[in-house]
Parts: structure tokens; C-alpha cells; sequence
């Protein structure tokens, strides 16, 4: 992994970080909020970071670089997949508001 990479990893981690705690908060205090984000809550929001950061530095080597058809399909899908990650963690954030049981993350059992 490249500085940079480890470097946007981070930016990217303690911005979802503090948004989620944020959005946690809207209901209840700041305190009770962090304390209710469970360690595996948090392992798939930074899982899902690093996924993003991963997809970040190919679309940027993919805007730099010549485009074959095969790699046109493969930005196509990072971008399918970028957006399939932003719901997986709105869900994520939502399940946390509505009190969802834990690893269940559209609320149904």
C-alpha cells in the first residue's frame, strides 16, 4: 500500500467517522452515539472505506491512461460498485437510528 493510499485511507476513515457519529447523535447524545457504534458496525463502514480508496486510485490511473474496452467495462462496475457502497452504508446508518438487530443491515430478522 502507497503512502498516499494509506494517507486517503485515513482522511477517508475519520471523515465517515465523525459524519456517522453526527448523524448518530441526531437522536440520541454525542457520548451514547459513539458508544453504540459496535466494533463490527465499524470494521464494515472501514472495510467499505478502503474498498472506495481501492477504487479511487484505479479510476485515477484509468483517467490517465489509455482506455481499451475491457477497461471502460471495469471503471463502469467500480462506479456501479461506488454506488452499491454508499448504500451499503446509509443502511448501515439508518439500522444504527432505527436500533436494528446487529448484523441485520435492512432491519428485517
Amino acid at each position: 500500500m502507497t503512502s498516499a493510499l494509506a494517507d486517503e485511507l485515513t482522511r477517508s476513515f475519520s471523515f465517515w467517522q465523525t459524519s456517522l457519529l453526527v448523524y448518530f447523535s441526531s437522536k440520541r447524545g454525542p457520548t451514547e452515539a459513539k458508544a453504540n457504534m459496535s466494533s463490527q458496525e465499524s470494521e464494515q463502514v472501514l472495510s467499505l472505506l478502503k474498498e472506495l480508496s481501492v477504487m479511487k486510485e484505479l479510476d485515477t490511473e484509468y483517467e490517465n491512461g489509455f482506455k481499451t474496452e475491457a477497461e471502460r467495462e471495469a471503471y463502469r462496475l467500480r462506479q456501479q460498485r461506488h454506488q452499491e457502497i454508499t448504500i451499503e452504508i446509509k443502511a448501515l446508518a439508518v439500522q444504527k437510528r432505527n436500533g436494528a438487530a446487529d448484523g441485520d443491515l435492512y432491519g428485517q430478522n
